[in-house]
């Protein structure tokens, strides 16, 4: 039995206790609200690094160091010394692919600069080496949060992205070109400055249609991820006038032209880029919606409501691939933009995997080697040859 001073002693620990983790509690909410970083990068020592993580917290990192005047506006030109010169693009040549990676029938044209007016305005230009002219053309743009990423797929063999020398594959044997775009990245150029970049670059297309031998009247853009919301944004501007008005950025293509959009794991509701049921990967798309949506540059402008594409949608909307997994991504925003467009009588085809299916199915998986990308890859194949005009 303890005695009288006995209990009070073990009192006063508690206390001490109670007051001590109190204290560390609200330091932590703090120290949270001041620099955040600190977290995940304690914990990524403790798990291991990754791509992502790394560029995230970087490029908040930066954010926090810049000046307003480091940050780009849209119309910020680059200077004539960053870029090539259109004389690079017209010497260009077709080489053929003979990277392990790929079959013995496709063709690449590297580097092609788009535009002048942004740097990272270079594409790559893929073609299967056939007979067949005036191919229709599919714009891919990568994904990375906007904040990582770029248009190299040749070399490609990143662990995230195992399949997507596949994907490029699937629709080159669809009968398309496909073409790869870089763009500028964040926190050094902001939104909505990759949408500009997919404007100059449909222009530079419209403006070698026979050079290049590609039909401009079937269009396809597609992207995952960060890239899927950009593609899909690019889509809504063409096909919805008032949206177009809204954001202030001029269709560059008719919407009978613009057949098709691919939507890969795609953030689709902007407001909610940080939330996908994963802790670190909410924290991780967070910091990056947070750089790329920058709101201290947008003069009080909700610019993360009106990248939403899933709220500006209409029954012009091109026919639409959707496709998603069941862990750390955006699953609900895919299932509401099929629905929404579904509703709209905009076909729709939809690979999407729900938390009842029989494995986890992460984010980007529709590049990846798994069984269930390339489940998605041969339906997008299908696809894309259903929604082109013979």
């Amino acid at each position: 039995m303890l005695t009288e001073k006995g209990h009070e002693f073990i009192k006063k620990i508690i206390k001490i206790l109670i007051l001590t983790a109190f204290c560390m509690i609200f330091g932590t909410l703090i120290l949270w609200e001041i620099k955040p970083e600190i977290f995940i990068n304690m914990y990524l020592e403790y798990t291991g690094t990754g791509k992502a993580e790394n560029k995230a917290v970087e490029a908040m990192s930066k954010l926090e160091v810049m000046s307003e005047s480091d940050i780009k506006p849209e119309s910020d030109i680059k200077s004539e010394s960053d870029i090539k010169s259109e004389s690079d693009n017209t010497s260009k040549l077709k080489v053929r692919l003979k990277s392990e990676n790929w079959g013995d029938k496709y063709s690449i044209i590297k580097d092609v600069a788009y535009s002048d007016k942004y740097p990272a305005s270079y594409m790559d230009i893929y073609f299967c080496d056939d007979a067949v002219e005036d191919k229709p053309v599919f714009i891919f743009i990568h994904g990375g949060g906007y904040v990582y990423g770029d248009k190299n797929i040749a070399e490609s063999g990143t662990d995230d992205a195992d399949g997507m020398t596949e994907f490029a594959e699937t629709v080159l044997d669809s009968g398309y070109v496909f073409i790869s775009m870089d763009y500028a990245l964040a926190p050094e150029y902001t939104y909505p400055t990759p949408v500009y970049q997919v404007n100059e670059l449909v222009k530079y297309l419209y403006d070698n249609v026979d050079k290049l031998d590609i039909d401009m009247d079937n269009v396809v853009v597609g992207g995952c991820s960060a890239g899927g919301q950009i593609a899909a944004q690019f889509a809504c501007i063409q096909t919805n006038s008032e949206y177009a008005s809204k954001t202030g950025i001029k269709p560059v293509m008719s919407k009978d032209s613009l057949k098709g959009v691919y939507l890969g794991c795609a953030l689709l509701d902007c407001e909610r880029f940080g939330i996908t049921g994963d802790l670190k990967t909410d924290y991780i798309f967070y910091k990056m919606g947070r750089v790329y949506f920058n709101e201290d540059a947008a003069e009080g402008k909700d610019v993360a409501e009106e990248a939403s594409v899933i709220n500006y949608v209409n029954s012009d909307f091109p026919a639409a691939f959707i496709c998603d997994g069941n862990r750390a991504t955006f699953t609900d925003q895919a299932v509401r933009m099929a629905d929404k467009l579904e509703e709209l009588g905009v076909e729709t085809e939809r690979v999407i995997y729900d938390k009842d299916y029989k494995k986890s199915v992460g984010h980007i998986f529709d590049i990846s080697e798994s069984e269930e990308g390339k489940i998605a890859r041969k339906k997008m194949g299908e696809f894309l040859r259903r929604i082109i005009d013979e």
